[in-house]
């Protein structure tokens, strides 16, 4: 019962720690930024 109880604990902790990180390359909305989706797409030949 104890192990059970310990890898609870762990997975509770990695949760945690996980929803605590901001994800990489957040950027605020009131600055714009310059996506490939405002770029059209090259015409096949």
């Amino acid at each position: 019962m104890t192990t059970f109880i310990r890898l609870t604990a762990a997975a509770t902790v990695a949760a945690l720690a996980l929803s605590a990180c901001t994800p990489p390359g957040e950027v605020p909305s009131d600055k714009k930024v310059r996506t490939a989706t405002e770029i059209p797409a090259p015409a096949d030949k």
